[in-house]
């Protein structure tokens, strides 16, 4: 369904969000995993203040993952001024702190596929904490993926040959960010040269 205005968007896709988290949140307890991103702390703010509007005794908790030596950033920053300016508690978990822990010979529980081992991932501990006092754990993953248009979805259109899709796809993007999209061709020659280079030789 197309609008006539952009605002309408704007408005229709505020109406989804909040009621997406509405739909999460029949509960006075309950946690989210933020990062410093957009995804999660809008998440945050509006599960926060839709609690608070009950007038009922609120345990809001946020956690955050943090890297202090693999990995350069400010995602402890940027969550630390969201909560801060929405009011409710943060909590850090080192991930360094974890994938050095030495695993247990019977852990608890493993994962049904090989991923990760339970005891090296602060995600586990945070599900831990969470389920110690409510039943509700909130997120931000997926927003990327949903709200941005990949360079697969052009190459897509023009393998099909609908060129007319894709033109009128291509306008309306310039229009919305005032720049043409990126269709992925530095990345696909950077992963050109890196396959033709000799395999990296890791360690015992």
């Amino acid at each position: 369904m197309g609008y006539s205005r952009r605002e309408d968007y704007v408005e229709r896709f505020r109406e989804l969000f909040e009621r997406a988290i509405m739909d999460q949140l029949r509960t006075e307890r309950a946690g989210i995993s933020i990062s410093g991103g957009m995804d999660s702390t809008s998440i945050a703010d509006f599960a926060y203040r839709l609690m608070r509007v009950t007038g009922s005794s609120v345990d809001f908790r946020t956690y955050t993952i943090i890297f202090k030596q693999l990995i350069s950033g400010a995602e402890g920053d940027y969550a630390a001024q969201v909560t801060e300016k929405a009011g409710f508690p943060i909590e850090y978990f080192v991930a360094e702190d974890y994938m050095q822990q030495v695993p247990k010979a019977h852990p608890e529980f493993t994962y049904p596929e090989p991923w990760v081992i339970p005891d090296q991932t602060p995600e586990v501990e945070i599900t831990r904490r969470v389920a110690g006092y409510g039943r509700v754990l909130l997120s931000g993953i997926g927003g990327d993926p949903a709200l941005t248009l990949h360079w697969s979805h052009w190459s897509r259109l023009l393998r099909s040959y609908q060129l007319s899709r894709l033109a009128q796809d291509t306008l309306e993007y310039i229009r919305a960010f005032h720049r043409p999209p990126g269709f992925g061709l530095r990345t696909h020659v950077r992963n050109w040269l890196r396959k033709r280079r000799e395999p990296p030789v890791y360690p015992d």
